[in-house]
């Protein structure tokens, strides 16, 4: 893997944009409508420029959500998000489920919602999604959202766990009606370490025989007021159905550190690396950045993102940007 060179233009452009960032900046505040509805909304913004595709050079808006809860009685709540997808034009429903406290720390949630493994790992573990997915999700090993039920909880204080069963399709895709998945999360966690196991298990994934997909994966890492520092594996095989996942193998470091300056400023660094056996490829990622909150519910990220496709022939990809965080 080579790392950038110096490159004075993309320097200067990061820091005009940080600085007009800075000044151009607003507060952002949760908005409730009353006791029980409350609304909600998320936008990914990015200026960035590209060593070897022109088509990174830019301002984007990412991706938009726009979200409402419902908090009724008895603990029950319904969220409602929609998902848009500016690049494509894509429009789609993100989660729509009831959850309902059943006793013991534990809830069921009906609907489309959460998959067990990468809200926990986009929300607790990476944290910076509105900078790049998180693992499983950015090489495609696993979705975020699909429709099924699951049971979610606390087993005393050491032990949190989401078990579900669910099409297997995942958000934004027609079910097939010829499978069902079942994935868990088994999370133990004391005084800032957290180690846990994530499993998923299918049979006819899109109805295509002998696509039963099948993702194993462990992770660690500790949580400090001053840092968080740790790494994921994971093993992925999709049968003997021909798949960009027919059988590979992946890990994954990554950290944050805090930065002296601000409340909640962070520096953060990452490296994916993941060997799918049935190319020969072996894809790196890595990412460093600056994590910087501007203002209530403003954040953006000075970073550099280095990809290698690890095929014959390809160019590693080298993007300079800054990426932003509004919600309210």
């Amino acid at each position: 893997m080579e790392f950038p060179r110096f490159n004075p233009r993309a320097a200067a452009a990061l820091g005009g944009l940080a600085a007009a960032l800075v000044l151009g900046a607003t507060p952002a505040h949760a908005y409730k409508v009353n006791d029980q509805i409350e609304l909600n909304a998320k936008l990914f913004a990015d200026w960035s420029t590209g060593d070897n595709d022109d088509a990174n050079d830019g301002f984007h808006l990412k991706r938009t959500y726009i979200e409402g809860r419902a908090h009724l009685a008895e603990g029950d709540t319904i969220r409602f998000t929609i998902d848009q997808k500016v690049e494509d034009g894509n429009v789609f429903v993100k989660y729509a489920y009831w959850q309902h406290p059943i006793g013991g720390g534990a809830s069921i949630k009906v609907g489309q919602t959460h998959t067990p493994l990468l809200d926990f790992d986009e929300s607790h573990f990476w944290g910076y999604r509105f900078v790049a997915p998180a693992f499983a999700d950015r090489v495609k090993a696993e979705t975020s959202s699909d429709i099924g039920a699951a049971v979610t909880g606390k087993a005393g204080d050491m032990v949190d766990y989401y078990v579900m069963v669910h099409n297997g399709e995942g958000y934004n895709h027609a079910t097939d009606g010829q499978g069902y998945a079942v994935s868990g999360r088994v999370d133990v966690h004391t005084a800032g370490f957290h180690v846990g196991v994530f499993d998923h298990e299918e049979k006819t994934h899109g109805g295509v025989q002998d696509y039963d997909p099948s993702r194993q994966l462990v992770y660690a890492f500790y949580d400090s007021d001053l840092f968080r520092l740790g790494g994921e594996y994971l093993m992925a095989d999709d049968g003997d159905a021909a798949t960009v996942f027919d059988s590979g193998t992946g890990y994954n470091v990554q950290g944050r550190v805090k930065v002296p300056v601000g409340d909640d400023t962070w520096a953060f660094a990452r490296y994916d690396s993941v060997d799918k056996k049935d190319t020969g490829t072996d894809e790196t990622f890595t990412v460093v950045g600056v994590a910087v909150p501007l203002s209530k519910g403003v954040t953006v990220a000075p970073n550099v993102q280095i990809t290698d496709p690890g095929t014959p022939g390809s160019e590693t990809n080298t993007v300079y940007g800054v990426k932003s965080q509004f919600k309210f």
